[in-house]
Formats: C-alpha cells, structure tokens, sequence
C-alpha cells in the first residue's frame, strides 16, 4: 500500500465524513463540541496562578471540593420522591 500525503483540508473532510457515518449527525455533532480550540497560552496562564499557591493550598483546594461534591450528592439523594 502506498501512502500519500494529503492536505489538512482533505483529512478534515475525511474525518468529518467518517465521523458523520459511523456516529450519525447528533453523534458528529456531540463529538466536536468535544474538542474546541481554546485562546491564548495556557500553560503560562496556568503558571500566572498556580505558582501562587502552595502544594497544601492546592490539595485543601482538591478535598475541599470533594467534600462540597459529597455533601451535595448526599442532599440530591434524600430529595428523591420514593417509587411507588
């Protein structure tokens, strides 16, 4: 088999022609909104605020919001009308 090299434009529309048959519209569709390209550089944005943080601030941070996702599943749990 002999390989050749194709252009961006090909290959995104060979992509998208094979997304479209095997996942259908909706299915494309979801599956791009996946990947969007984002603006601006993030790793130094990420290093902008986060080498302002110590390592505990980021874990407290971390458990923190593990305990607020907890607490607020236990709450949507016992809000739930019995089946009868």
């Amino acid at each position: 088999m002999k390989i050749r090299e194709i252009t961006l434009c090909e290959l995104n529309e060979r992509g998208c022609r094979a997304l479209l048959r095997e996942l259908g519209p909706a299915g494309m569709a979801q599956y791009l909104r996946q990947y969007r390209r984002g603006k601006g550089d993030y790793t130094r944005d990420r290093h902008l605020w986060l080498d302002k943080l110590s390592h505990d601030e980021v874990w407290a941070s971390v458990m923190r919001r593990q305990e607020e996702a907890k607490a607020k599943l236990k709450t949507t749990k016992r809000r739930r009308p019995k089946s009868a």
